[in-house]
């Protein structure tokens, strides 16, 4: 008998684990928006150099273009300008990526003063983004090797920062059936050689 409740109470103890560690497929979440910590995807100097103010976005282009014409092919960059917080001034988005990752880094820019001026940076890798009527971006994060399932970010500019929210903390993926936010569209990027500032 001991031992017949000892295992019950076992069971009982790991599902009341897992129950915790894992949210319901398709369960959303509405936390508090977590400030975004930079993340240094490349080497200190050359993360300072891309942070450091620019006359513009076009001396900023320049600045990744050079990192990946120096890169001997191991890495790529592409670009999109999206107005995230809804200001008027769009944002300046580049993304840098080793060519075997899928989706990379991403940078956010903004322009301040005249000056292009680095907000901060967030993980893309594995990711799709897409734009959102509210304000900000929904980051959709669902690698191969992520045991089939996906996890959605809605990522806004504060201010000099990026804050990022959970709206969907777990959600399988079916037959490719990737999640499509109903108020977002597709973010096409574009590559960093073919990208012409308007």
């Amino acid at each position: 008998m001991y031992r017949v409740l000892s295992i019950l109470l076992t069971l009982l103890l790991l599902a009341s684990l897992f129950a915790c560690g894992k949210a319901e497929p398709g369960a959303t979440t509405t936390g508090q928006p977590e400030i975004i910590e930079p993340y240094d995807i490349a080497d200190g100097k050359t993360y300072e150099s891309l942070a450091a103010p620019a006359q513009g976005y076009d001396e900023v282009v320049q600045r990744f273009r050079e990192i990946t014409q120096g890169s001997e092919g191991l890495l790529y960059a592409e670009c999109v300008l999206y107005d995230m917080d809804g200001d008027g001034q769009p944002e300046l988005l580049v993304t840098l990526c080793p060519h075997a990752v899928a989706g990379g880094h991403w940078f956010v820019y903004t322009m301040q003063a005249g000056k292009a001026r680095f907000v901060a940076d967030f993980s893309g890798n594995q990711a799709a983004l897409y734009t959102c009527d509210e304000g900000g971006i929904y980051r959709v994060w669902g690698p191969t090797g992520s045991g089939g399932h996906e996890e959605v970010y809605k990522i806004t500019k504060q201010g000099n920062t990026l804050a990022q929210t959970t709206v969907i903390a777990w959600r399988p993926i079916g037959d490719g059936d990737y999640y499509e936010p109903p108020d977002g569209a597709y973010i096409e990027a574009v590559d960093i050689a073919q990208f012409a500032l308007d």
